[in-house]
């Protein structure tokens, strides 16, 4: 007993050391906490982030340090703690490609950041896959022209240049890309104009406006006819063009592959009519376009357009050559101003993409979409397949009531509608045979030149399928009286960051919801 109780109230014997967790995990695992962190926290690809992941152990360390797709992304200032991180990136990164931003600031006296950056990028040049260069004014815009004129890249797939001029009235300045660039696909450049570089494999084209330097007709021109398998091509700026859009109208811009057009940040509706007049896409698919401006602004930022004398040089190219916008499907228009609504512009979009599917438009402009309503004796209906809406912001009431004036002067409800054509489908009295006959034989021959011509492929069957589908429901509606016009139903209306919830609201949104199929609040 006397042995046993020395022993009582001794405190607990602690491990000679504590159990680390984590370095008993396994490395796959340890991969997907470490990706996640810098997922979550290193939306910039931040190198900080990847260097506190080295402090936490040596089992994480030793990880991080041995991933070599982890040290391949770095920025490079004009600061030695910096040059001395991306020494250590571009050692630790092994073969792994690079992807780079070379932040070129506004250098003192006597900086040698130049040759610093030459002899730093010089050894793993042929690895650079990304690279992107900001310069500030007319003394970093030589020290990073030096440093590009200098390097071979012939791995470089995306270049993205940025030169912001303090002085007004600067012309664009001119630019060598790398030599050795045979694969770039993806060129961004703003307020440059790059010269030089093999354009044949480029995809992806963005022009985009600085401060006070501004695109011409004839640059524009050049760049993208000299971009054959061009696929997306977006502009961006209010400044990007200086009274150009007449003279581009001008031009006669080929762009075969093009599927994709974005004009973004302010860009007139005269440059989208002229740029839109001048480009030749039959494949063009999606379109972002900017709404109008006040006119004030419209007038000191380029002539306004004549959209009635627009429209007709429009439908006056339609006729004589038989290029069309007919594949664009989705649409959508970025509103500039509050209160500004202008018809002729959207009237213009009706006429140059007749068949879209899809309409995104910013809350501010659901005034305009009874312009889709009205039948032109002329020119028709508008936007006759439309059949999904998704409407950005948050609509107060009364534009909310607007959009619900909206489907019901489409004079149907889209469910019943559908319905309704199934029934007269299967009709086999007299109004079924006059009626139902002359477009079964048409959808028929149809369905056999599609056959004769071989298909085209999963997407262009199932596109088919879809304009096949949208014919037969505006017939049927048409013949059942249930649209005077004959619009095809639209099924889908999404209203994207609405968050105040009324009584009143609440019950036009229940009405809404009763007049589509699909009623969708994000």
């Amino acid at each position: 007993m006397a042995k046993d109780s020395k022993h009582v109230g001794d405190p607990p014997k602690l491990a000679s050391k504590p159990t680390d967790l984590l370095s008993q995990l396994p490395t796959e695992l340890l991969m997907i906490i470490a990706r996640l962190y810098l997922h979550l926290f290193d939306g910039n690809h931040d190198i900080t982030y990847i260097l506190l992941l080295t402090q936490v152990n040596r089992r994480l360390r030793q990880v991080i340090v041995g991933t070599p797709d982890l040290w391949a992304s770095f920025d490079i200032f004009d600061e030695e703690g910096y040059f001395h991180i991306a020494r250590l990136c571009i050692e630790r990164s092994r073969l792994f490609p690079l992807e780079i931003l070379l932040r070129v600031g506004i250098p003192e006296a006597g900086s040698d950041f130049g040759d610093r950056c030459y002899d730093l990028l010089h050894p793993a040049a042929s690895r650079i896959q990304v690279l992107r260069v900001v310069m500030f004014d007319e003394t970093s815009f030589g020290i990073g022209q030096g440093v590009l004129a200098g390097l071979e890249m012939p791995a470089l797939k995306e270049i993205e240049l940025q030169y912001d001029s303090l002085s007004p009235g600067d012309a664009l300045e001119r630019i060598r890309i790398p030599r050795g660039c045979t694969n770039l696909q993806t060129l961004t450049v703003e307020g440059l104009f790059p010269t030089d570089y093999n354009s044949s494999n480029l995809k992806s084209l963005t022009l985009a406006s600085a401060i006070y330097c501004r695109w011409s007709s004839a640059l524009i021109s050049n760049i993208i006819v000299g971009s054959p398998h061009l696929e997306n091509l977006t502009f961006m700026g209010p400044d990007l063009v200086d009274n150009v859009a007449d003279n581009l109208a001008s031009y006669v811009l080929p762009c075969p592959s093009l599927r994709s057009l974005a004009m973004k940040g302010g860009i007139v509706p005269s440059f989208t009519a002229g740029f839109l007049l001048a480009l030749r896409a039959p494949n063009l698919e999606t379109v972002h376009v900017t709404g109008p401006h006040c006119h004030w602004y419209e007038r000191t930022s380029g002539t306004p357009a004549l959209w009635e004398e627009v429209i007709d040089r429009l439908e006056e190219r339609y006729a004589r050559s038989k290029e069309t916008f007919g594949n664009v499907r989705s649409l959508t228009i970025e509103q500039q101003h509050e209160r500004y609504r202008h018809e002729g512009f959207f009237r213009f979009l009706m006429t140059a993409f007749p068949r879209i599917t899809s309409l995104n438009l910013d809350q501010r402009g659901i005034d305009v979409l009874s312009v889709c309503n009205v039948e032109d004796g002329r020119r028709g209906m508008g936007w006759v397949f439309l059949n999904k809406l998704t409407i950005h912001g948050c609509p107060p009431l009364h534009a909310l009531e607007r959009l619900l004036a909206f489907f019901q002067a489409r004079g149907y409800k889209a469910c019943n509608f559908v319905e309704g054509y199934g029934e007269e489908r299967g009709d086999e009295g007299d109004d079924g045979e006059k009626g139902g006959g002359a477009e079964e034989n048409h959808n028929k021959e149809v369905h056999d030149e599609d056959e004769d011509a071989g298909g085209g492929g999963d997407d262009e069957g199932a596109e088919n399928e879809v304009q096949h589908r949208a014919g037969k429901v505006v017939a049927a509606g048409v013949r059942e009286g249930k649209s005077k016009l004959g619009f095809m139903p639209i099924e889908t209306l999404v209203i994207q960051g609405r968050r105040e919830t009324e009584t009143a609201t609440d019950e036009v949104l229940g009405r809404l919801r009763d007049t589509v199929e699909s009623l969708q609040i994000v």
